[in-house]
């Protein structure tokens, strides 16, 4: 199965909900000390929704059966770390790791085409 954009762009997005979660919490915070109550509500509605996201793209992670698989995505999306690195920590080589990966995001999109058709059916 050749690899998807879209699951890699989903995968990459993991990082970035949980950065712009973590802004948007200090920013509610700010707004809460400064009785801001309605920007803070807003931002709130915002967290939920980026924390929505995230649960949903690590469940899809955890369901994954294949140990190796599951955390190589985890160290790549969600830990953002460097192949070399996610090599050494696996106890492999930097290609290996990749083509690992490789595998790792066939995992991940069959679940999700899985999960969709499921939706679909019921």
């Amino acid at each position: 199965m050749q690899i998807t954009i879209n699951e890699i762009a989903e995968l990459k997005r993991l990082a970035y909900y949980r950065y712009k979660s973590r802004v948007l919490l200090k920013q509610q915070r700010q707004c809460t000390r400064n009785e801001d109550h309605k920007t803070a509500q807003k931002l709130a509605g915002e967290i939920a929704a980026y924390n929505l996201a995230i649960q949903d793209i690590r469940r899809t992670i955890d369901s994954i059966e294949n140990d190796v698989s599951r955390s190589i995505l985890r160290m790549r999306y969600e830990f953002c770390l460097d192949w070399k690195t996610i090599g050494k920590e696996m106890g492999y080589c930097r290609e290996s790791a990749i083509r690992l990966h490789r595998k790792a995001v066939d995992e991940y999109e069959d679940i999700r085409l899985h999960s969709l058709y499921n939706v679909t059916e019921a």
